[in-house]
C-alpha cells in the first residue's frame, strides 16, 4: 500500500507533545506533594518551642556537632489542673526543675555515625559559675545555659544545640509513633505514679503508660 509522506512529519511531530504531556502529568502531581509535604514539615517544626540558651558554641560545617538531650522533671505546666496534680504533683509541691536524663548526642558528618554518652543525673560535679558542687540534674533549676556551662567546664564537651522534652512532650512523642511495645515477664504496679500492667506479656504501651513506667521508683 502506498504511504503517504505528507502524513509522516505530523506523526514524527506529535511524540514529543505526548511525551511533554506525559512528563506533565507526573511532574505537577509530585511538585504538589513535595510543597505541601514542605509546608506540613515546617508546620510541625514551628510548634516546637526555641529558646535562647547561653553558653552554646558554633558549630563549624563540616564537624562533628555535639547535642545536649535533657529531660526535666519540672511541674510547670500542670497549673490548676487538679487532675494532672495528682498524677504529677503540681509546681507547688514540686518546686524547680531538674534534668532527670542528660544525653550528649554526637553527629560526626566524616563518618555519618552517631555517637551517644549518657551523664547521670546524681553525678556530683562542680556547678559552673557557683563555687559549690552538686548533683549535676540541679544545674538546671536556673535554667539550661548553667547545665551547659557545666558539661562544658567539667567534661570539656562543647555544646552546640541543646533540646528539652518535659512530661507532657515525653507522652507526645510516645503517642506519635502510635505507642510502644513492650515485654513485661510480671505484673507491674506503682501507687505512686498509677502504673498497673495486669497482664503480662508483650502489649502496647501508650504516651501517659509509659511515662508512669519511666517515672517509677516504687514497683
Amino acid at each position: 500500500k502506498p504511504i503517504d509522506a505528507s502524513s509522516a512529519p505530523a506523526k514524527r511531530r506529535r511524540w514529543p507533545r505526548r511525551a511533554l504531556i506525559s512528563v506533565s502529568v507526573l511532574v505537577v502531581p509530585a511538585l504538589v506533594l513535595g510543597g505541601a509535604g514542605w509546608f506540613y514539615v515546617n508546620y510541625q517544626l514551628g510548634k516546637i518551642t526555641r529558646i535562647h540558651v547561653s553558653h552554646l558554641v558554633t558549630a563549624k560545617p563540616g564537624q562533628p556537632m555535639n547535642i545536649m538531650l535533657i529531660g526535666s522533671d519540672s511541674r510547670s505546666f500542670v497549673g490548676d489542673n487538679q487532675k494532672l496534680a495528682s498524677e504529677v504533683g503540681s509546681g507547688g509541691l514540686v518546686t524547680g526543675q531538674r534534668s532527670d536524663v542528660i544525653i550528649v548526642v554526637r553527629l560526626v558528618p566524616k563518618t555519618t555515625g552517631i555517637e551517644m554518652l549518657s551523664i547521670p543525673r546524681d553525678t556530683w560535679v562542680p556547678i559552673a559559675g557557683t563555687g559549690t558542687s552538686n548533683r549535676i540534674n540541679a544545674a538546671l533549676n536556673t535554667g539550661p545555659g548553667e547545665l551547659v556551662q557545666t558539661i562544658e567546664q567539667d567534661f570539656h564537651i562543647p555544646i552546640n544545640h541543646f533540646v528539652e522534652a518535659n512530661f507532657p512532650g515525653f507522652t507526645a512523642m510516645v503517642n506519635a509513633l502510635g505507642g510502644i511495645h513492650l515485654n513485661f515477664p510480671e505484673r507491674v504496679k506503682d501507687n505512686e505514679t498509677g502504673l498497673n500492667i495486669k497482664t503480662t506479656g508483650c502489649q502496647l504501651v501508650t504516651g501517659p503508660q509509659a511515662l508512669q513506667l519511666v517515672r517509677s521508683r516504687d514497683l
